[in-house]
């Protein structure tokens, strides 16, 4: 398959996207591959491509595109560490006591004692008249 329509040199560079994970080391390399474009002589074009890789520092190698030129060629290596456990949780030197259950109250805490008070006023004064009643009883019987 040829996809150019005119003889000619054609340079491309292929480059990984550094992505945005911290823990990875994405690798820099710089592929150039190059494609020299020429008529056959009978009204096609043919093509023969070749492919370099440029390290990180700066080192240039020819890659090998195989036999019939057809590989890939472009192959990026990224370095993923692997990741460190979680540390084991330490156990407390003390069991804990367990904490003694609550009382359950009967009403609910509103705050309010203001119908308590009145409440207990009125059978103190309740009280005390039935008191008064039983001992004025008590005195017109002797």
């Amino acid at each position: 398959m040829n996809w150019f329509t005119q003889p000619g040199t054609y340079v491309y560079t292929i480059k990984e996207v550094i992505g945005t994970n911290p823990r990875v080391t994405y690798d820099k390399s710089v592929f150039t591959v190059t494609y020299v474009v020429t008529d056959n002589g009978h009204g096609e074009l043919d093509f023969t491509r070749s492919m370099t890789k440029t390290a990180e520092d700066g080192t240039v190698t020819q890659v090998d595109l195989g036999e019939c030129n057809g590989d890939i060629g472009s192959v990026f290596t990224n370095d993923y560490p692997e990741p460190t456990p979680d540390p084991e949780p330490t156990p407390d030197p003390e069991p804990r006591k367990p904490s003694k259950p609550k009382k359950k109250r009967l009403l609910p805490d509103t705050g309010d004692v203001s119908e308590f008070i009145v409440a207990s006023l009125g059978m103190a004064a309740s009280s005390i008249t039935a008191l008064g009643f039983a001992l004025k009883a008590r005195k017109q019987r002797r």
